[in-house]
């Protein structure tokens, strides 16, 4: 169970727009945009998505941005359906789910020469 979640500023994206949506269908909370402080990433029922250059399921803390470039394309979304345990069902009927990894972790030209 979550209280809130909190993204990054600015315009969304389709990575942690989706991850948002997929929490709040199961925890109708607040979504905040702004940045983390340390007791956001510290607090296991605040989900931060997309922010905070940390990878902590059991804090809710789901961000991509610090893996290595060659690490497999992951987004946020990714990594919220894996912490469900609806990660390898979403690949099976999502088929925009590992382009819009590319996309997000690789930008456009990469993605379009991989595609």
């Amino acid at each position: 169970m979550i209280k809130l979640i909190i993204t990054h500023p600015g315009s969304a994206h389709k990575d942690d727009f989706l991850a948002c949506c997929v929490l709040i269908a199961e925890n109708p909370v607040s979504i905040h945009r702004k940045d983390p402080d340390s007791e956001d990433l510290d607090d296991s029922f605040v989900a931060v998505i997309d922010i905070g250059d940390r990878h902590e399921p059991n804090k809710k803390n789901f961000d991509h941005h610090q893996f290595p470039r060659d690490r497999v394309p992951t987004c946020s979304l990714s990594l919220v359906l894996q912490d469900l345990g609806l990660y390898d069902d979403a690949r099976s009927f999502c088929d925009w789910l590992e382009t819009a990894e590319w996309f997000d972790r690789r930008g456009a030209n990469a993605t379009a020469n991989w595609l």
